[in-house]
């Protein structure tokens, strides 16, 4: 009588069945897919320190590190996190602080993001959807440097987050301002941030 198999899936371990999930492929790339977190709620206390080892050996490389890693939530994932902030660069520290923002205080967050909202770079779109979130004052600035500083599109739509943030539009993705959000193409920059400041009441920083 044969017994049955501990690993369902095949026979891998769960610890295979994880680092299996890190390894990238064009699709997992393409669609911005992470580590299979849903393998930490089966693994066993032993499974889940294999994992903590094969993550902090490699290092906080990007978000899915940075993800993982905060999932785990053990000190030794922890102490990788916070490593990862002081020597990663600006967008590492980016993700840190969008999967693992209780580690960090709320002056470091906000500087990491008012970083990345001002300077143009791959980070800007994933710092637009954490400014959404969590916009403290000094995120409210950068936001209005941006809509000054930025090529037309991106300047629309660092503007109309601050109609949404402001109260004065539903979502991104309200269509009664479109009008003013393409103007931000071609029309005076100037006068389109004094109109917008006006209009959110903030002065121009």
């Amino acid at each position: 009588m044969s017994m049955p198999s501990p690993h369902p899936s095949g026979g891998a371990s769960v610890l295979e069945r994880f680092r299996e999930s890190m390894v990238m492929n064009h699709e997992r790339w393409h669609d911005g897919t992470g580590y299979d977190l849903t393998l930490l709620a089966e693994a066993s206390p032993a499974e889940r320190a294999g994992i903590e080892s094969l993550l902090v050996s490699r290092g906080v490389q990007d978000w899915r590190d940075a993800e993982a890693l905060a999932a785990l939530g053990t000190e030794g994932a922890q102490a990788a996190l916070l490593r990862a902030f002081r020597n990663g660069d600006d967008e590492l520290r980016l993700a840190l602080i969008s999967h693992a923002a209780e580690l960090f205080s709320a002056e470091q967050r906000s500087d990491v993001l008012g970083k990345a909202l001002r300077e143009p770079g791959p980070a800007l779109t994933q710092a637009l959807l954490l400014a959404e979130e969590w916009h403290p004052p000094p995120v409210i600035a950068a936001l209005m440097h941006g809509v000054r500083t930025h090529d037309g599109v991106t300047a629309g739509q660092f503007a109309m987050l601050l109609l949404v943030l402001h109260g004065l539009a539903d979502s991104v993705y309200d269509m009664s301002q479109r009008g003013f959000i393409l103007r931000f193409q071609d029309e005076d920059r100037e006068m389109l941030c004094r109109e917008l400041f006006a209009r959110i009441g903030s002065q121009d920083p």
